[in-house]
């Protein structure tokens, strides 16, 4: 037999942010337009995307050691341009919040800048690829978002959207960082 102690395996990272924020947000949803309600939903979503940006860099438990303030900053200056532009702009939206992940991933991998020129001189194709499909997903996610919306889907509706948003997020920051160091 081995010395060595069995560590039961922590909960994921990931599956436990996309579940605390999908739970608050369905519980926002009850405030209706209340700016209270749309500053905590703001908050919940930045802190989702910074953990799950350093969850997926980190790539397991015992490397996680959880955002570092740029990386909050980068997530809060994501969700301030992404949602000013959804009320100005929203046909431009899906676009910059499709650049997001990639910015979000060079920060949390702590990778330094000029890693992103690198992603388009050394695979162009396949960044273009999964720009444009990365796109289309969020596209897609805010149109549905909008459905929901409109047919009053309620706090389960909010719920499983929000877990759906998870899903995609950290399967998009997954490729991202993939294509990230596929190139450097």
């Amino acid at each position: 037999m081995s010395d060595a102690v069995k560590v039961k395996p922590a909960p994921p990272v990931g599956g436990v942010v996309i579940t605390l924020a999908a739970l608050l947000q369905a519980l926002l949803w009850g405030f209706g337009g209340a700016p209270i309600a749309a500053v905590l939903s703001g908050i919940v979503i930045v802190l989702a995307l910074a953990v799950s940006a350093a969850w997926v860099a980190a790539g397991s438990v015992e490397a996680f050691r959880g955002p570092g303030w740029a990386l909050m900053l980068w997530s809060l200056g994501g969700v301030l341009v992404v949602s000013t532009l959804l009320v100005a702009l929203p046909m431009v939206a899906p676009v910059v919040a499709a650049i997001l992940p990639v910015i979000l991933m060079t920060v949390a991998a702590r990778r330094p800048w000029r890693d992103l020129g690198l992603i388009w001189r050394r695979a162009p194709l396949r960044t273009v690829v999964w720009l444009l499909l990365t796109i289309v997903i969020c596209a897609a996610i805010w149109l549905l978002s909008v459905v929901l919306g409109l047919v009053g889907a309620g706090v389960i509706g909010a719920f499983a959207w929000w877990v759906l948003f998870g899903i995609v997020q950290l399967r998009l920051l997954r490729v991202w960082l993939g294509v990230l160091r596929r190139a450097t």
